[in-house]
């Protein structure tokens, strides 16, 4: 066999951007195995610190993470923040077939056994769904109400605290930032996969656009969830074509009441 390539990647902001790419080269590690190519990518430490946990779940033999800034010359930037042939990723479904293509294309493998698609093909969370608490199974509606860190949503709490608090009294509900009594995956220190992997048997998501948000896009979620609401207050709309889903881009819950005060 010929000597192993290294190819470096790097993403020195969201976490979000890190999740698209590091599940991405995890689905095709195979692939990675086969052509003899390990990843090493690096991440910002004094950005990605406290996340270091969520990253390290998509590390095996083909998939080296490493904190460093500045990451090598000749590494490839993976921020989402660059349009990909005037692609935004705003336009998520178009812009993820794009982004992907061009990544395996630059590793040169083959394109006709990848998924160049923002629902990818994660099997795999049907075990790690298996192994999660039961109080974290059969869950109606899934909640990301966690922190953001890149200006997405910048209300009092207060608003999504009290949804959590109506949706509780009629649906099974599970949210990722502790809300009262009400169940939540922090009470079993459960991480972004493992959400991903509750989401798998969820109904609904309601979920503020975070970092948890980016592990949902898989074939497993698409199949499991009838209706999404996507939340944010900085006025942008993320294209999701291809679900049910309502994107509300002024922070106003009213749509998520409105459609819940009916028996579901």
């Amino acid at each position: 066999m010929s000597d192993k390539t290294y190819a470096h990647f790097h993403n020195l902001h969201h976490i979000g951007d890190c999740i698209f790419f590091l599940r991405f080269v995890f689905n095709n590690k195979q692939l990675l195995n086969e052509s003899n190519i390990s990843i090493i990518f690096h991440y910002n430490h004094q950005y990605m610190g406290n996340f270091k946990k969520e990253l390290e779940v998509y590390a095996v033999p083909e998939i080296i993470i490493l904190s460093s800034d500045p990451p090598p010359a000749d590494s490839y930037d993976t921020w989402m923040g660059h349009p990909v042939d005037g692609v935004k990723h705003t336009e998520w479904i178009h812009y993820f077939k794009l982004y992907y293509k061009k990544i395996a294309t630059y590793l040169k493998l083959d394109l006709d056994r990848i998924v160049c698609n923002m629902w990818q093909p994660e099997p795999y969370l049907n075990a790690i769904y298996d192994e999660l608490p039961t109080p974290c199974k059969n869950i109606d509606i899934l909640i990301i109400n966690g922190t953001t860190h890149s200006g997405q949503y910048n209300r009092d709490r207060s608003a999504m605290d009290n949804l959590c608090r109506v949706l509780d009294t009629s649906y099974n509900i599970i949210t990722t930032r502790k809300v009262d009594t009400i169940t939540c995956t922090l009470d079993y220190d459960l991480r972004i996969r493992d959400i991903a992997a509750l989401a798998t048997r969820a109904r609904f998501v309601v979920a503020i656009n975070t970092g948890p948000l980016c592990a949902l896009y898989n074939e497993e979620v698409k199949i499991s969830v009838k209706k999404w609401f996507i939340i944010v207050t900085n006025g942008e709309y993320y294209n999701h074509d291809g679900v049910d889903y309502t994107m509300i881009t002024n922070g106003s819950l009213t749509p998520i009441y409105t459609y819940f005060s009916q028996p579901r």
